[in-house]
């Protein structure tokens, strides 16, 4: 039924969804829901999932939101996903938000990243945020382990940081793990 009324499209559709993304009666119609509402994309369907994200308090749901507001793309789907890892009461939902925000790749989600992981003194969470640094890829992001892998004060997240430099491939990440390895 939820994938048929988000077939039809249009707004009709898209207030049925929200009706039903808004119920929590049944948690596996509502997930599809907010999935659908996630594909629809735009941002209509942005601040709709917005909205839920702030009124939901079960966490397997509000992960379903992060990951449909993952699928909409775009700045201001990234800048959300990004006051959702910054922000978020719930932990698991921001590591959920981290984990998307790697996926999208991109400067902006990249500074974000790096300015979470700056802040954060929770083992785990940066242990995702490494993960997530090494999905976004490229120079900056190679730049950033080198940091965490040589600077870090936790071991267990420079053992990440190293790993995820040597499954990079990239050539400065070589050069770094020799250097560490060399103790410089």
């Amino acid at each position: 039924m939820v994938f048929s009324i988000s077939q039809v499209g249009g707004r009709e559709a898209m207030g049925i969804l929200e009706r039903i993304a808004r119920d929590n009666s049944d948690s596996e119609v509502q997930e599809k829901a907010i999935f659908w509402i996630g594909q629809e994309g735009g941002s209509e369907s942005l601040e709709i999932l917005t909205d839920i994200i702030d009124e939901v308090i079960e966490s397997e749901i509000r992960k379903k939101v992060v990951f449909s507001i993952s699928q909409i793309g775009g700045s201001k789907a990234i800048e959300t996903l990004i006051d959702i890892a910054k922000n978020d009461k719930d932990p698991e939902v921001r590591e959920n938000a981290i984990f998307w925000i790697g996926q999208e790749g991109g400067t902006e989600g990249l500074d974000a990243l790096w300015d979470i992981y700056q802040t954060t003194t929770d083992r785990e969470v940066k242990e995702k945020i490494v993960f997530s640094i090494s999905e976004v890829g490229g120079k900056r992001a190679v730049e950033k382990l080198v940091l965490i892998a040589k600077n870090d004060k936790d071991i267990e997240v420079r053992k990440k940081a190293i790993f995820w430099l040597g499954e990079s491939g990239d050539p400065r990440a070589r050069e770094a793990l020799l250097e560490i390895l060399e103790g410089k």
